[in-house]
C-alpha cells in the first residue's frame, strides 16, 4: 500500500474517527474514576536530624501535613493516619542556615503492598531554618509547694543528681539557666520527705533523657520558738522555824525556748521560782538567791530576778516551842 493511499484512508471520515477516539478516552477516564478512590489523611510531621544540626529554636515548623492516597476501590478500607509516616531529613544540610526540604512519605508494609497506589503530600516542600545542636549540663532546681503541719518547717532541700544533660538547638539550650523538677508537696508533713520525680516546663525542642529522674529530699523539723512568761510568784523555802521573814513582793518574768508545739502546751504554773532561805540562821537582812524551775523539755534563757532581799526576825517567845527556846538560849 503506497503512502498516498494510506493517508487517504486515515483522513477519510476523520470527524467520525475523532469522535470515536474522544468517546474511547471518556469511557477510559470514566472507568478509571470508578475503579479508583482517594482518601486524605492528616499526618504528624517528624524531623530526622542524624547530625549535629536541628530546627532553629522558635521556628514555626508545621506539625502536620496532608497525605493523599489513591488506590483501587475498596483497598483503602481500614487505613488510618497511623499507617503513614511523614518526615523531613536534615542530613542534607551541611551547616546552619535556611533550607528547602522535601517532605517524605513513608507508608507501612500494608500500604506498600497495594498496587497500584498513588501518594501525594501537601505541602511537598518546607522551608526550614536550622542551627547547631549542642549538649549542655544545667543545674536542677527543686519545685516545692505547700507547707508542713503547724509546728514544723522545712529546713533543708537536697537533690541527687544536682545537674542534668540537655540536648537541643544551641539558642534554646544556652538560654536555660536551670531546669525545674516536678512538684514536691509538703502539705501537712511532720517528717522528712524524699521523692523521685521528673522534670517540667521543657521546650519541645530540648531533650532530656526520658528515664532521667532526680531524688528530692526535704528535711522537716520541729519549729524552735521562745515564750515569755510574766508574773511568776516567788516562794520562800527552807526558812528556819524560829524565824519570821518580811520582804517586798517580787514577780519574776522568764523567757524559755523549745519546740513550738511543746511551748503551746506548756501552762504558766508549770514554771516556778523559789528563794532559798537556808543560809539565814538568825535575825538580820540578807540577799537570798532565787532559783527558776522549768519543765525538762524547754530551756531557760532569761529571767528578771536573781536575788531578793529578805529580813529575818525572831519569832515571839510565845510562839516558840521548848526546843526552839532551848536553841535560842532561853531556859525556864
Amino acid at each position: 500500500m503506497n503512502t498516498s493511499l494510506l493517508r487517504e484512508k486515515l483522513l477519510s471520515h476523520w470527524k467520525e474517527k475523532l469522535g470515536c477516539f474522544i468517546m474511547a478516552l471518556a469511557i477510559y477516564a470514566f472507568y478509571q474514576i470508578q475503579r479508583f478512590e482517594r482518601e486524605e489523611f492528616t499526618v504528624p510531621l517528624e524531623v530526622k536530624a542524624p547530625g549535629n544540626l536541628t530546627v532553629r529554636s522558635g521556628f514555626a515548623l508545621p506539625q502536620y501535613v496532608k497525605v493523599s492516597l489513591r488506590a483501587d476501590r475498596g483497598e483503602l478500607g481500614g487505613i488510618s493516619s497511623s499507617d503513614i509516616g511523614a518526615f523531613i531529613d536534615l542530613s542534607y544540610a551541611s551547616r546552619a542556615g535556611s533550607y528547602d526540604f522535601l517532605v517524605n512519605v513513608r507508608p507501612n508494609r500494608r500500604l506498600s503492598s497495594l498496587s497500584p497506589l498513588e501518594i501525594s503530600v501537601q505541602p511537598q516542600r518546607i522551608q526550614v531554618e536550622i542551627e547547631e545542636e549542642i549538649v549542655r549540663f544545667v543545674p536542677i532546681s527543686a519545685t516545692i509547694s505547700g507547707q508542713p503541719a503547724y509546728g514544723y518547717e522545712s529546713s533543708a532541700v537536697s537533690m541527687v543528681p544536682t545537674s542534668v544533660k540537655l540536648q537541643g538547638p544551641k539558642s534554646a539550650v544556652e538560654g536555660i539557666q536551670e531546669i525545674q523538677t516536678e512538684e514536691v508537696s509538703l502539705d501537712g508533713a511532720t517528717e522528712s520527705i524524699s521523692r523521685e520525680v521528673g522534670f517540667m516546663n521543657l521546650s519541645s525542642l530540648v531533650m532530656v533523657d526520658p528515664e532521667q529522674q532526680v531524688q528530692v529530699s526535704v528535711a522537716i523539723t520541729p519549729i524552735e520558738a521562745s515564750r515569755t512568761i510574766e508574773g511568776i510568784e516567788i516562794s520562800y523555802d527552807n526558812i528556819d522555824s524560829r524565824l519570821d521573814i518580811s520582804h517586798e513582793r517580787n514577780l519574776v518574768t522568764i523567757t524559755v525556748e523549745g519546740k513550738l508545739l511543746e511551748l503551746d502546751r506548756m501552762k504558766k504554773n508549770s514554771c516556778s521560782a523559789s528563794a532559798d532561805c537556808s543560809m539565814a540562821t538568825g535575825p538580820g537582812t540578807i540577799e537570798v538567791p532565787v532559783f527558776i524551775h522549768v519543765p525538762d523539755n524547754v530551756k531557760l534563757t532569761a529571767w528578771t530576778v536573781n536575788t531578793v532581799t529578805v529580813t529575818f526576825t525572831e519569832k515571839p517567845e510565845a510562839e516558840l516551842s521548848p526546843e526552839e527556846e532551848a536553841a535560842f538560849g532561853y531556859y525556864y
